[in-house]
């Protein structure tokens, strides 16, 4: 009798084991179960009611963003996380403080924004580390946000207004500015009468004429060759046409160390539009067909071709090549349909002689043309003249009198560069 009781004792108190476990797992199960449930409503709401919109340290926004955010009030009162950056103006450094890594609330015109700022990547290498910034809010506040985003990029974008934004690539095979050169006035660009305004007018309506491409089935692209020795302006006048048509200028050098043919590709591709792409000394890289190995190339001829007017080549580029040695270049570099227009820089005639003569020294005509009269045409080159102008600017009989001597070996055309062989006369 004592057994029996004492057996279904057992079997109570197992039975109630066995119950209160399986209701803990109905329990634990329920409660994943509204775990699971509750991030997916969560993640729902997330991308139904929250507008998040991600700025990548390496894209040319980040550093405006984060320039506008030292701006705000918040990140001058109220933020306890801050993140210290120096920049150099001139001899002086100047602070900037924003917002550091993690989450941050500020508001901006009466919303309120949630600010997430992250690094990723390597933790091991900060080469491959990239920090983002995540921009929050809700759906009906998504044009507060792009007109924040706008408003950092138009304040922040260029540290002179007036000025043209200069972009390179840097380490990771993006695109960064590097800096913010003065507009050149095309009229100090002294060349061949017409010659620069007649390139302005060909890309400006090249920029207008998109829809008369398209019509016609035409590859929005335009290409230019300049060509000459060194010295003949050619870098000076594609910045000169940068200003005048109000465009950034993108440097690329196809000798540039690691520079394989998918890097250029996709640089080509993600390049700033519109904008111009100057590719300077495009002989430089090759001899013929073949990669000039000593100057460090690691492309191919026809990688080369594909990236410029490939199926994936970016519309609406405009590309100058520069080359002092346009017999080195392949026929197919330069055909039409990669270059439109073929331009040849030479030294100065006497015509230019006297004009810089004049842009120095305004109003001295019987000077400017007795200068350009001893000179010659043909034998000068422009950054040559500039040099010894600038050595006498504080007097025009001494400019226009005084000896080559410092600059003579610059001013005198060579074999190579002219193929004529001609002497510099003393200027007395």
């Amino acid at each position: 009798m004592i057994g029996a009781l004492h057996g279904y004792a057992v079997a109570q108190l197992q039975n109630e084991l066995f119950m209160a476990g399986a209701g803990l797992g109905v329990l634990g199960l329920a409660a994943a179960v509204l775990r699971r449930l509750g991030r997916h409503l969560g993640s729902l709401l997330r991308s139904r009611l929250i507008v998040t919109i991600t700025i990548h340290d390496r894209d040319g926004l980040f550093d405006c963003v984060e320039r506008w955010l030292h701006a705000h009030s918040y990140a001058e009162t109220r933020c306890r996380n801050l993140r210290a950056k120096g920049e150099r103006k001139g001899r002086r450094t100047i602070l900037l403080l924003s917002p550091g890594p993690g989450w941050h609330l500020l508001r901006h015109r009466g919303t309120w924004i949630v600010l997430h700022r992250k690094t990723v990547g390597g933790d091991d290498d900060a080469r491959t580390q990239q920090e983002h910034l995540e921009i929050r809010g809700l759906w009906r506040d998504r044009a507060i946000l792009r007109e924040l985003l706008e408003e950092a990029a138009d304040r922040y974008g260029r540290t002179d207004p007036d000025g043209v934004a200069v972009f390179a690539p840097d380490g990771f095979g993006d695109w960064q500015q590097i800096s913010c050169v003065a507009r050149r006035p095309l009229a100090t660009v002294i060349l061949p009468e017409g010659v620069a305004e007649d390139l302005v007018a060909d890309a400006r309506a090249f920029l207008n004429g998109r829809d008369w491409y398209r019509e016609r089935g035409l590859p929005y692209r335009r290409g230019y060759l300049l060509s000459g020795p060194p010295g003949t302006g050619k870098s000076t006048l594609v910045r000169a046409i940068a200003g005048a048509l109000d465009l950034d200028l993108c440097l690329l050098s196809l000798s540039m160390p690691d520079l394989k043919d998918r890097l250029l590709q996709e640089l080509l591709c993600t390049a700033p539009n519109p904008a111009i792409l100057l590719l300077e000394d495009v002989d430089a890289a090759f001899k013929g067909r073949r990669a000039d190995k000593e100057a460090g190339s690691g492309l191919s001829f026809s990688g080369v071709l594909n990236a410029l007017d490939g199926v994936a080549a970016q519309e609406g580029r405009i590309l100058f090549m520069t080359t002092n040695h346009p017999e080195r270049l392949d026929p197919a570099l330069i055909r039409p349909g990669r270059i439109d227009r073929s331009i040849l820089l030479g030294l100065c005639d006497e015509t230019q002689l006297r004009r810089l003569f004049l842009t120095f020294f305004p109003g001295e005509d019987l000077l400017a043309a007795r200068f350009a009269e001893r000179i010659g045409g043909g034998v000068a080159s422009p950054a040559s003249v500039q040099a010894h102008l600038l050595l006498h600017r504080e007097s025009a009989s001494a400019a226009a009198h005084a000896l080559f001597a410092a600059t003579a070996p610059k001013i005198v055309a060579t074999d190579a560069d002219v193929g004529i062989a001609r002497s510099m006369a003393p200027l007395i």
